[in-house]
């Protein structure tokens, strides 16, 4: 599964993570592949995908679906995306099991991590997790804290959350995350790796940056 990151402060929200991905088809066969998965949904929200592989052609649908109607509302954004991400993984399901043998596995998790800012005093960021365990639709919902990561990496949570109250900036943030991804990367290189995303989400709109860590190519 990819490495999800998420955190937010008074300025603004940061969605992180790596783009190594494996494929596993009928027969055992296993494909290492490099992905895309950390899309802009509007001007408003940004989303991330772990788990199986279908979720990165339903973040992108998402987003051109999302940028072709200028909706940037955030409420709406978050209201639409459960319903649109739960009928495409149910379209996609039925297609898996019509295909029979020779198709990809469908893995027992899909995830997608939705961060946004509504600039609104009482809450200007919300994040939550999209999550199905094992096909079950829809998709079950939950609103996320201030730092969030998935698989959970408890003590880089608690130092982005000290690192929060503390006061850093959303620029400090941002390196924490690539700093974060690049430590578990050279601890386990089979779980993450390839180039980093990095998605800030603040009052000047969505913004995606990309890094590849030394030693690697960009795909």
């Amino acid at each position: 599964m990819a490495q999800a990151i998420v955190c937010y402060n008074h300025e603004g929200l940061v969605l992180a993570t790596d783009s190594l991905e494996w494929c596993e088809w009928e027969g055992g066969r296993v494909e290492k592949l490099t992905e895309r998965r950390l899309f802009a949904l509007g001007t408003s929200a940004a989303i991330l995908t772990a788990g199986a592989p279908v979720g990165i052609q339903l973040c992108q649908e998402l987003s051109d679906w999302l940028q072709a109607r200028r909706l940037s509302d955030l409420d709406d954004v978050l209201a639409v995306s459960r319903d649109f991400l739960s009928e495409g993984y149910a379209r996609y399901l039925r297609a898996v099991h019509a295909e029979g043998e020779g198709a990809p596995l469908a893995p027992r998790q899909l995830c997608f991590v939705i961060g946004g800012y509504s600039g609104r005093s009482e809450a200007p960021c919300v994040a939550v997790l999209l999550r199905s365990q094992a096909g079950e639709l829809p998709l079950e919902q939950m609103r996320l804290g201030r730092v969030f990561t998935l698989p959970r990496r408890l003590a880089l949570e608690a130092r982005m959350r000290r690192q929060i109250a503390e006061g850093a900036h959303l620029s400090g943030l941002v390196e924490s995350c690539r700093s974060g991804l690049a430590a578990l990367a050279e601890r386990n290189p089979e779980c993450v790796g390839g180039s980093f995303l990095v998605a800030t989400v603040s009052p000047a709109g969505v913004e995606i940056l990309e890094e590849t860590p030394a030693g690697q190519h960009a795909s």
